[in-house]
């Protein structure tokens, strides 16, 4: 090979991998690793602030109450792997968390106002979250025991109350219940059809009317006490129609078997005449029957309108709503921005006090 060519050869290849080279350098320094440069930096803000500590996890708001409640004294920064993957993602993202977590940090190691024993931030990719606990002073302490107390006696007079209205309305409910036993005792009895039916409806409305006149003893108003006692007066009235309706079962028996008898005679006009009879007699019962359930069904509506009607003027009197609204929660729940108080270990009593930013780290 002529010299002259190698020489040429050997100069176009070392320029060729100067190139390459200087190529690669330059990919290098266009794509920088951000999230080396951003382990630096957190390791160099735990260096440079001895008081703070960081710590990196998959936080979020949702878990900000047990951070609060749990995080012990000392100044903490919470930053969630979001807020880290919007810091890596480019340089501008870099540069805006960088500052934003130099600015928290010297927050956190600033000098504590009186009484405060835990200072927190909480960092996602879209909202800084930061917290205080105070230690409340002697005469805040005394308050606040004080207002507890009294807000405690408060609730128990509360729920006394709500149980004596259920109470009441208990009571009413069982008067209206009671007020319907008539019609349902009158219904029995229009379907009985033979005596030993119409016994076991006498000792139902005998039971009935034992439990009304127990409740006319407890009335605690005189249209609840007069309700009842009309209801007794309709029991009172079934079991003697119940036994006046056995004489006639007896007696509308007695006239199949004359008519059997007749038949048997081959009396065939006389027993066509009982027939008839039977017939006429069993309409006018059934008819009469029915006319006792209807009567006692529109007296016991009467009696309950008249009830309620008393029943609403004696609340509109006393100025008293149906329903109470239900007790608040003994422990508050902690959202973006909240001021709450917890119980310390030593009977000592924590104000804590939340507030959320929003922020913008890409």
């Amino acid at each position: 090979m002529n010299p002259r060519l190698k020489a040429d050869a050997s100069a176009a290849a070392r320029t060729s991998s100067v190139q390459l080279s200087s190529n690669s350098k330059a990919n290098g320094a266009a794509k920088p690793d951000w999230k080396a440069k951003t382990d630096e930096y957190l390791a160099e803000l735990s260096k440079r602030y001895d008081n703070l500590t960081i710590r990196i996890g998959d936080y979020s708001n949702a878990e900000l109450g047990s951070l609060v409640q749990f995080t012990p004294r000392g100044s903490y920064l919470y930053i969630s792997r979001s807020f880290l993957d919007a810091m890596t993602a480019n340089e501008a993202g870099f540069e805006k968390g960088k500052a934003l977590l130099n600015q928290i940090s010297q927050e956190l190691i600033a000098p504590s106002a009186d009484g405060v024993i835990t200072k927190g931030v909480l960092l996602t990719d879209s909202k800084k979250t930061e917290w205080n606990v105070r230690i409340p002073t002697k005469q805040q302490f005394e308050a606040e025991l004080a207002n507890s107390l009294k807000t405690v006696l408060d609730e128990m007079q509360q729920a006394r109350e709500r149980a004596a209205q259920i109470r009441k309305r208990f009571r009413v409910k069982n008067t209206a219940q009671l007020s319907n036993s008539a019609v349902g005792v009158y219904s029995k009895l229009s379907r009985a059809s033979n005596a030993s039916q119409v016994q076991s409806v006498i000792g139902s409305a005998g039971a009935k009317l034992s439990q009304v006149r127990s409740a006319i003893r407890k009335a605690d108003t005189p249209s609840e006490r007069r309700q009842l006692q009309h209801t007794a007066s309709q029991l009172q009235n079934a079991i003697v129609r119940s036994r006046a309706k056995i004489r006639q079962l007896q007696h509308e028996q007695q006239i199949r078997s004359e008519q059997r008898r007749a038949e048997n005679e081959r009396r065939f006009r006389e027993a066509r005449e009982e027939e008839s009879l039977l017939q006429r007699k069993k309409i006018a019962r059934t008819a009469r029957e029915y006319a006792y359930v209807r009567q006692a069904s529109i007296e016991s509506y009467l009696e309950q309108e008249r009830a309620r009607r008393a029943q609403l003027a004696q609340l509109r009197s006393e100025s008293l709503l149906p329903g109470t609204p239900p007790a608040a929660a003994l422990t508050p729940a902690i959202s973006d921005t909240t001021s709450c108080t917890y119980a310390l270990d030593g009977g000592a009593l924590a104000t804590v006090q939340a507030s959320a930013v929003s922020i913008s780290v890409v």
